[in-house]
C-alpha cells in the first residue's frame, strides 16, 4: 500500500518520460482501474502486469521512468531520479512474491497442460530410419531424445523456488522493509528541488475522453504520444470521473483558478 501511495505522488509530482496529456489517463487506468473475471473483481491490467513483471509500463514500447528535472524538447534527457531505483527494488520484490503465488497455484493444479517450455522438434533435424532399422527401434530412440531435451530446457526454464523467497523476505517483517527504504535513502543523493506543479488534471473525465477519438501520434524524445496509452481495463471503473481528485492533498497548492474539490 504505501509503495502504491508513494508512487501516486511521484507521478503527480515529478517529472517523468510520460507525455503530460498521458498522465492523467494513465493514473485512471492504473489506480482506478479494474478486471471482472465472473463474480471476481481484480486489479487493472496495468497495475497487474507491474506486479508480475516488476516493471510498469506506460505503454508496450516504453517503461514508466523519473526524472531529477523536466524534459526539453531539442535536449537530452535530464538524469534519472533516484527513485528509479527505489521503486525497481520494490517491484522486484512483489515480482518474486507473484511468481510464487504462480508456482503454488501450478502445483496444486490438478489439471495437464503442455509444459511451454517442453521444444518443438525441428522437422530437418529429424534422421529418417534407414531402411535396414526396425520402425520400432527408430521411435524408441527418437523419443529419447526428445525427453532428454524436454526434461533440459524444462529444468532451466524453473525459477529458483529459495531464491524468489530469500527475496520476498522483507515483506514478512515490518523492520526489514522499513531498511530497504533507509537504506536506499542514505545511498542516493536525493534532489533538494525536485517537485513539479501538479500534472493531474482536474477536469479530465474518463467517459467523455473514451468517445474521443485517437488519431495515431508519435511522441518527441522520451515522450509518448497519446495513442501509446493502452486501452481501459475490461470493466474499468475509471469511467468514473474523481470529483475529489484533491480533498485534503497535502501536496496541493493553493490556487485561485481551482476550488478545494478541483470542480
Amino acid at each position: 500500500s504505501f509503495f502504491h501511495v508513494l508512487l501516486y505522488y511521484a507521478i503527480r509530482y515529478l517529472p517523468t518520460n510520460c507525455s503530460p496529456a498521458d498522465i492523467t489517463p494513465f493514473m485512471y487506468e492504473y489506480f482506478d482501474g479494474y478486471t471482472k473475471n465472473g463474480d471476481n473483481y481484480a486489479a487493472s491490467v496495468t497495475k497487474h502486469l507491474a506486479m508480475m513483471t516488476g516493471r510498469i509500463l506506460v505503454s508496450s514500447s516504453f517503461v514508466l521512468q523519473f526524472y531529477t528535472s523536466p524534459c526539453s524538447s531539442g535536449h537530452p534527457a535530464p538524469p534519472l531520479h533516484p527513485i528509479n531505483t527505489l521503486f525497481s527494488n520494490l517491484l522486484d520484490i512483489f515480482k518474486a512474491q507473484y511468481t510464487l503465488y504462480d508456482m503454488d497455484l501450478s502445483t496444486s493444479s490438478t489439471s495437464t497442460s503442455v509444459d511451454l517450455a517442453t521444444p518443438i522438434l525441428d522437422a530437418n533435424s529429424v534422421e529418417e530410419p534407414s531402411d535396414d532399422l526396425d520402425p520400432l527401434t527408430w521411435l524408441a530412440r527418437l523419443q529419447a531424445e526428445f525427453n532428454t531435451s524436454s526434461k533440459g530446457a524444462s529444468h532451466l526454464s524453473k525459477p529458483d523456488r529459495k531464491e524468489l523467497e530469500e527475496a520476498v523476505a522483507p515483506l514478512k517483517a515490518q523492520g526489514a522493509m522499513t531498511m530497504l527504504y533507509v537504506k536506499r535513502l542514505a545511498r542516493d543523493t536525493w534532489p533538494a528541488a525536485d517537485k513539479i506543479p501538479d500534472q493531474m488534471r482536474p477536469d479530465f473525465d474518463p467517459a467523455h475522453e473514451a468517445k474521443k477519438p485517437k488519431p495515431p501520434k508519435a511522441g518527441n524524445g522520451p515522450h509518448a504520444g497519446p495513442s501509446s496509452m493502452p486501452p481501459p481495463s475490461q470493466g474499468s471503473n475509471a469511467s468514473r470521473k474523481r470529483n475529489t481528485l484533491h480533498n485534503g492533498d497535502p501536496f496541493e497548492e493553493p490556487s485561485s483558478k481551482r476550488s478545494a474539490t478541483g470542480r
